[in-house]
């Protein structure tokens, strides 16, 4: 049985990535699931995304309507990820300056250079980097550091993937 299942897959030129994507659910799919498969955003959803020149108001303003997101991705003029602000870099903020803080620039209390990973790397990457950092989002970016999604510790724990 074994025999003849392999020669079928190998005469349909059945990869490993298929076998993913028609049975993610199983241990060998969740090993090998990208971070693009898991995460919640889709192409074409809009993204937390704020410019390093936004008011932290015009910030809120812009990402009110996004589903759910712990951050918001800040990107330069040529629109490459530049940093992240979470909630809880709002919340401290918001604390310690109280609604001066609203007039405040993104690009002035984000931090800048954070973690980010590819779409196409595996779901297991992203999960050794919420453990390594203690970090709870982490921007996903295409090959030109463009953000393309958000992948929340959440989305991982969803589908069971371990690092």
């Amino acid at each position: 049985g074994d025999a003849l299942a392999f020669t079928v897959m190998k005469a349909r030129q059945f990869s490993v990535e298929d076998y993913v994507r028609f049975h993610p659910g199983g241990s060998l799919g969740t090993k090998l699931m990208t971070v693009e498969q898991s995460m919640m955003f889709r192409p074409g959803e809009k993204l937390p995304i704020a410019g390093v020149a936004d008011s932290i108001r015009e910030m809120l303003e812009k990402t009110n309507d996004v589903k759910r997101h712990g951050a918001v991705m800040v990107v330069d003029a040529e629109g490459r990820l530049a940093g992240i602000l979470t909630d809880a870099d709002l919340r401290r903020l918001l604390t310690k300056q109280g609604a001066a803080a609203l007039e405040l620039t993104v690009g002035d209390v984000m931090t800048g250079g954070c973690k980010r990973i590819r779409a196409d790397a595996l779901a297991a990457e992203a999960t050794a980097l919420f453990h390594k950092y203690r970090i709870d989002e982490l921007p996903v970016v295409d090959a030109d550091d463009r953000p393309v999604g958000l992948i929340d510790v959440q989305d991982i724990v969803m589908i069971k993937v371990v690092g």
